[in-house]
């Protein structure tokens, strides 16, 4: 069965990062990697779009740095990006699987001095996923580690869901 894969991340900061997962991704049968970079043009409104695209996907993996990206005006009263869009969109029941990514605070940053109000509020956003999940902060040290980090971790995890299906239960539990 080919899953598929919503990647998300701002392009401007990781875009090498992203370029690596993706073709790693296209090398693997069972994936398929939904990209901003194979979008194409679409006759509908960029929110809606994504979150289709999201809702659509077996698997999140979310490239979180230290740069916010853009921040849609359109029914966004909390001035979210839509990196952030994306990663609750994933939430909503039923919730996709969440793969995090997250560049160390000593990571590269882009503009760190124009950007104090999104700079607020990206390092909140990173501070709830950081909360809320077990991340991997250690593979950013060049694209291919992190590529190699996010294959691993998808394996994992569709590896152990067929495990877990393939795996007897105790006479007791029946």
């Amino acid at each position: 069965m080919r899953r598929t894969v919503f990647l998300s991340s701002t392009g401007k900061d990781l875009h090498e990062y992203r370029e690596a997962v993706i073709a790693h991704l296209a090398r693997l049968d069972h994936f398929h990697c939904d990209a901003m970079e194979h979008f194409g043009a679409h006759d509908a409104g960029p929110i809606k779009f994504c979150r289709k695209r999201v809702r659509a996907a077996d698997i999140y993996v979310g490239l979180i740095g230290l740069y916010r990206g853009w921040e849609p005006t359109e029914d966004n009263p909390d001035k979210r990006s839509i990196t952030e869009m994306e990663y609750d969109w994933a939430c909503e029941p039923p919730a996709k699987p969440r793969l995090l990514y997250i560049t160390p605070n000593d990571f590269p940053a882009l503009e760190p001095a124009s950007q104090k109000g999104p700079a607020t509020r990206q390092a909140k956003f990173r501070r709830r996923l950081l909360a809320a999940h077990v991340v991997d902060q250690k593979n950013f040290r060049n694209p291919d580690a992190l590529s190699a980090a996010v294959l691993c971790g998808l394996n994992n995890h569709f590896l152990g869901e067929q495990l877990s299906w393939a795996r007897p239960q105790p006479y007791w539990y029946m």
